[in-house]
């Protein structure tokens, strides 16, 4: 399987923080390849401009009752038609 990372695991695993009532977390700079990282933003910008392929679309849920609630895009669903 081709590596799609920059770094190993063990490597990962030294930047790894724990918060409580969070959970675990990291950030590293350049984790993924940029050729893999190029190709995720291209998917993105095809699903932004590709609104035909959600099954569904709701509005976003806000914290702040004064921010403009924007919305969100759903594939698939809950299985209620199952």
């Amino acid at each position: 399987m081709k590596s799609i990372f920059n770094y190993k695991s063990s490597e990962i695993k030294l930047f790894v923080k724990e918060k409580t009532n969070w959970g675990a977390y990291f950030v590293v700079d350049d984790f993924i390849k940029n050729d893999v990282f190029r190709q995720l933003c291209y998917s993105y910008d095809n699903l932004k401009k590709n609104r035909e392929i959600f099954s569904d679309t709701f509005k976003a849920n806000v914290w702040r009752e004064n921010e403009p609630k924007g919305f969100n895009f759903l594939f698939g669903g809950s299985g209620a038609n199952i």
